[in-house]
């Protein structure tokens, strides 16, 4: 499992070595600290990364890298040419280095990574609970088919979330849309309860919970009780029902107000091991 941690000195990339610490990582696991400078401040960003690699409590290899550029393109090369399986960047505005303006940084990198992200916010102890938004499109099932090896306590408890927005008071008058909608219905159901079989037949602790309501503000109300959000990105799954929790709509939200870290699953990866 190769793992890129995105470091540029301030409180949220402090967040994400927290988050980091907290994996329960496999011994094969390499991790590769990152910071980007802009000319001239080379020095700078080494003695960050070097500092950054001595808080790691990890079982695997860990080694640190400085880069000049641009720091979202610069996160973007080096995860493509290292075969990265996650990046985790903080979710703070600014750091040490003062060309690192994460909330634009981070939003990229989860834009345009082949590999999934993880946005780290302040975490408390450990990670004990997950919040799994699922609507029934692939990139759902692929988060959750993530999450089977994600490497978390076992003692973590899943909680599985779809959140359906209401249809409008005359739908039912207009038999065509009202017949999709219950039909796309039966397929989500079937597919969160593959995913959730799944999940439990890999050993983890899973509740379901089905809601109604704007699924963006509903999923914010439950990553309060959260320590890690998880939603799928990219690709097309169900009809016009569903507002999938795809990124530029509910992941984005997520991404930018969740209190709790957020996992951006990406449709194809390799899920870590």
């Amino acid at each position: 499992m190769r793992i890129l941690l995105a470091h540029h000195g301030s409180s949220g990339s402090w967040d994400a070595v927290s988050v980091l610490n907290a994996l329960p990582l496999p011994a094969t696991a390499h991790v590769t600290v990152l910071t980007v400078a802009s000319p001239g401040r080379e020095a700078r960003a080494a003695e960050i990364a070097a500092r950054c690699a001595e808080h790691l409590r990890l079982p695997g290899t860990v080694e640190t890298r400085t880069r000049t550029g641009y720091p979202e393109e610069e996160i973007l090369d080096l995860a493509a040419a290292t075969s990265t399986d996650l990046i985790l960047v903080g979710a703070t505005s600014r750091g040490a280095l003062p060309q690192f303006l994460l909330g634009s940084v981070a939003e990229r990198v989860v834009h345009h990574a082949s590999c999934s992200v993880l946005v780290a916010r302040p975490l408390k102890d450990e990670i004990r609970k997950v919040l799994l938004g699922f609507d029934g499109t692939d990139p759902a099932c692929a988060a959750a088919k993530a999450l089977q090896k994600f490497p978390l306590q076992p003692t973590t408890v899943f909680e599985v979330v779809t959140v359906y927005p209401p249809l409008p008071g005359d739908v039912r008058i207009r038999e065509p849309v009202y017949v999709t909608a219950a039909v796309e219905e039966t397929m989500l159901t079937e597919r969160r309860e593959q995913a959730v079989a799944a999940l439990t037949d890999a050993g983890k602790h899973v509740t379901v919970a089905a809601l109604e309501g704007d699924p963006a503000l509903r999923l914010l109300e439950l990553a309060r009780d959260a320590d890690l959000a998880v939603v799928g990105s990219h690709g097309a799954g169900l009809g016009a029902r569903f507002v999938r929790f795809l990124l530029g709509s509910v992941a984005e939200k997520l991404i930018r107000h969740a209190p709790c870290s957020v996992l951006v699953a990406r449709a194809g990866a390799s899920p870590p091991a």
